[in-house]
């Protein structure tokens, strides 16, 4: 089972990140057009409400 997990583990990057960006939207639909574009690098996005900022929509992302 150990050899399993090390495996899996192997075959991840190391230069992996998930985290938020410093992209900020007044909109969700224009955080989420962001996003998109993002998507189709084959990375993850998604966007976050903040409450109480001028820009409330914070853009994330994923990937290597």
């Amino acid at each position: 089972m150990g050899a399993a997990v090390a495996g899996l583990l192997a075959g991840t990057p190391l230069s992996a990140f998930a985290g938020p960006t410093n992209e900020w939207f007044k909109t969700k639909s224009a955080c989420e057009k962001r996003a998109a574009e993002i998507r189709d690098t084959a990375n993850g996005a998604w966007c976050e409400y903040k409450k109480g900022k001028p820009r409330p929509w914070r853009l994330y992302i994923s990937g290597s």
